[in-house]
């Protein structure tokens, strides 16, 4: 989630049966697709959209994930996302943040009950 130019889940794909990043900006959505294809990286989907307005309808687009990598910006994940990755039966969570104080924010939404 989050996922930019793909840099973080390209580097995992390898171990992957599939990566599926989203990322609001087309550009970097584009760029994630040419690093996959440049770096011949076949199980590596990305998908461009506003993940608050996506997140409702990401559980039927996308298979279970086993593993969920967020790097979102500074103002943390919306309510939506949180809802999303809550409801998601991942196994795993791994969020990176350039803001601790968002960050605890989010993981504090997360782990309530």
């Amino acid at each position: 989630m989050y996922c930019g130019t793909g840099t973080i889940g390209l580097s995992l794909a390898s171990g992957c049966r599939e990566v599926h990043g989203f990322d609001v900006s087309s550009s970097a959505v584009a760029d994630a697709r040419r690093n996959a294809e440049r770096n011949g990286i076949a199980n590596a989907h990305f998908h461009e959209g506003d993940l608050e307005k996506m997140a409702a309808r990401l559980a039927a687009d996308v298979p279970r994930p086993d593993v969920i990598i967020t790097d979102p910006a500074r103002a943390g994940m919306s309510p939506a996302v949180i809802a999303f990755i809550r409801a998601s039966g991942a196994r795993r969570l791994v969020y990176v943040s350039c803001d601790v104080t968002t960050q605890m924010r989010d993981l504090s939404d997360l782990a309530a009950p």
